[in-house]
C-alpha cells in the first residue's frame, strides 16, 4: 500500500526469540527472507537479527537487553531504535546524492 503511493518503506524482519518451538523459527526465517528478498526501488528492508541479537548475544547483555525472551527491556528498544537510526540516515544520504556523482581521484 504505501509503495503505490510513492513513499519509501523501510521494512524491519522479525526479531528472533527465545521460544523455538513448533516451527516459529521457521515460519519466522521464511517471512524475514520474503522481507530482504523484496523487489521495489523503494523498497528497502533491515535485518533486525542482525541488529538486535538474541542467540548471538552473550549472557550479561542478553539480561540487560531482553526482558522475557520475546519482549526488549528499555535498553533493547534504544538499541534497535539507534540501529534503525542509522539505517535511515544512511538511506537518506544516499537519496541526496546526485546519481551522476563521479568520486574525484586524489
Amino acid at each position: 500500500m504505501a509503495l503505490e503511493t510513492g513513499a519509501n518503506v523501510l521494512a524491519l524482519s522479525v526479531l528472533e526469540a527465545e521460544y523455538t518451538s513448533g516451527g516459529i523459527v521457521q515460519r519466522r526465517n521464511e517471512l524475514n527472507d520474503l522481507i530482504a528478498h523484496h523487489s521495489d526501488d523503494r523498497w528497502h528492508s533491515m535485518d533486525m537479527c542482525k541488529a538486535v541479537p538474541f542467540f548471538d548475544m552473550d549472557e550479561e547483555t542478553r539480561k540487560r537487553i531482553w526482558d522475557d525472551g520475546l519482549h526488549l527491556k528499555k535498553d533493547g528498544y534504544e538499541m534497535m531504535g539507534n540501529a534503525i537510526a542509522a539505517k535511515l540516515l544512511e538511506l537518506l544520504d544516499t537519496a541526496r546524492r546526485p546519481t551522476n556523482h563521479k568520486p574525484q581521484n586524489g
